[in-house]
């Protein structure tokens, strides 16, 4: 009871909330902590995009367009971009150590987070690679 309203939930009420405000925050002042937010919202969101098809991605907390659906290949497509933009911004400050003190995965260590978002980027490319 409740297995597929988890896999919605917990993504959007607990994740792209938090996503959110941390992007708004970081996007201009802190790129590396932005490209960290990013690689953590495609990992959360990947796995909604493939159990419900269509999400709510490129238009979350804009409250203009609520409600708006990215088909599976529009947050697909969304998913590689802020990836792109994730690993651009690490490799740019690649050797800073600002962000070791709140780091509980890999201790601010950009070079492990641009590893993980290369990951993502090529299971994401497997998930698609049969697509017609």
């Amino acid at each position: 009871s409740g297995w597929n309203d988890f896999i919605w939930t917990v993504p959007y009420g607990n994740v792209m909330n938090n996503i959110k405000d941390i992007t708004d925050l970081t996007k201009e002042e802190f790129p590396t902590l932005y490209a960290v937010a990013l690689i953590l919202k495609v990992e959360a969101m990947h796995r909604v995009a493939d159990v419900f098809g269509p999400i709510i991605y490129s238009s979350f907390g804009d409250l203009e367009n609520v409600g708006v659906y990215d088909s599976q290949q529009q947050a697909y497509d969304a998913f590689f971009t802020d990836l792109d933009t994730a690993v651009t911004n690490l490799m740019a400050d690649i050797d800073s150590q600002r962000f070791t003190a709140f780091d509980l995965s890999y201790d601010g260590n950009y070079t492990q987070w641009v590893k993980f978002a290369n990951s993502l980027r090529l299971r994401l490319a497997i998930r698609i690679s049969n697509i017609p």
